[in-house]
Formats: C-alpha cells, structure tokens, sequence
C-alpha cells in the first residue's frame, strides 16, 4: 500500500493550476485530508468558504465531476463545470453556471461576467 503525504496530495491538485496558469487567481485552498466527508456531501466547500471572508454566493466552485457539482449544489454555492475525463450526467449540466471546455475559457469567462457587471 502506498501512502501520499499531506504536501503530495496538495502539489497534486494545484499542478492543473499551475500549468494552465491560473494559480494566482485563488487566494485560499482546501484540500482532502481536511474534510470529515468526501463529495458528494457540501463540507469541503462549506469549509473553504469559512477559510475566507465570502459568503457563499460571492463564490465559484470550478468542478469536473458529478459528484462534485453534487457537492457545490448542495453547499448552494453557484459551479462552473469544466468536465474533464468522464462528463456528468445531463441533469447535472443543466444546473451549473456554466459549462466550460478549458481552465482558460473560465478566465475568459469571468472576464465577461466582471465587465457587465461594471
């Protein structure tokens, strides 16, 4: 059995970040080893959220999982569906945001979103 330390699973999970980019676009991460229950339960958003001064509706969650959305949803807090390998079931598409084919098109994204809001 192999084991990942705490840093392993993080370093995993900010690598997409860092190729595509967009790393210094968040401010604050939670990871895995942090929550009592996996997606799809809401904790590790609801989590997340408690580590910053936002509420849940000046968030985005960026996911590529059903489970995931399942997660955001039930946390009430708006996602962004980037699929990645295996997309999710309709019924969950058609509650997101947004569904978006790259880690860039959500950039371009919230481009869009921050200059109409203007």
């Amino acid at each position: 059995m192999k084991f990942h330390s705490r840093l392993q699973v993080q370093e995993n999970e900010l690598l997409p970040l860092k190729q595509n980019e967009i790393f210094d676009y968040f401010s604050h991460f939670t990871f895995g080893p942090e929550i009592e229950n996996g997606k799809p339960a809401p904790d590790i958003f609801l989590i997340a959220c408690k580590k910053t001064a936002f509420q849940k509706h000046e968030t985005l969650i960026l996911e590529d999982s059903q489970s995931g959305i399942q997660a955001a949803l039930a946390a009430d807090i708006p996602v962004i569906c980037v699929p990645d390998m295996k997309e999710p079931h309709e019924d969950f598409l058609s509650k997101n945001e947004e569904v978006l084919s790259s880690l860039h098109a959500v950039i371009e994204w919230l481009e869009i979103q921050n200059s109409l809001s203007k």
